[in-house]
């Protein structure tokens, strides 16, 4: 999809996973898992852009950052260079 193209309401797998810039796997992935659902039409599947969307605002709601950790620095061992 190039970015002068208006993004259809319906996306095919591999449009799905250019939207998402993610691979078709992926796709066939969050649709196992319900995340995503889509429709048969024919022999393509089809997918709403405004459930991608849904997805992806819900996952951004749900995204809490881990603390970082502060990592130990590491101690140079002292050389007395006159000794």
């Amino acid at each position: 999809m190039s970015a002068n193209t208006a993004i259809p309401p319906v996306l095919s797998i591999d449009e799905a996973a250019d939207y998402l810039r993610a691979s078709r796997e992926h796709v066939y992935n969050l649709l196992r898992r319900g995340e995503l659902t889509s429709v048969r039409a024919g022999h393509r599947r089809l997918i709403r852009r405004v459930d991608i969307d849904t997805m992806l605002e819900k996952a951004a709601e749900d995204f809490k950052p881990r603390p970082r950790q502060q990592r130990p620095r590491p101690v140079a061992p002292s050389i007395d260079i006159f000794a």
